[in-house]
């Protein structure tokens, strides 16, 4: 059975959830509201 999954999100908990749904078959779409996925981790500096 396929499921069709939406994820809100697209910081890092919700591309991993997307990587790990879609890696066991489901049909994945991913929603985000910036123009880029990756959420506050663009904000991290080293």
């Amino acid at each position: 059975m396929s499921y069709r999954v939406v994820v809100i999100g697209g910081g890092v908990a919700g591309m991993e959830a997307a990587a790990q749904l879609a890696g066991r078959g489901c049909k994945v779409t991913v929603f985000e509201k910036e123009a880029e996925t990756g959420g506050h981790v663009k904000n991290w500096f080293h």
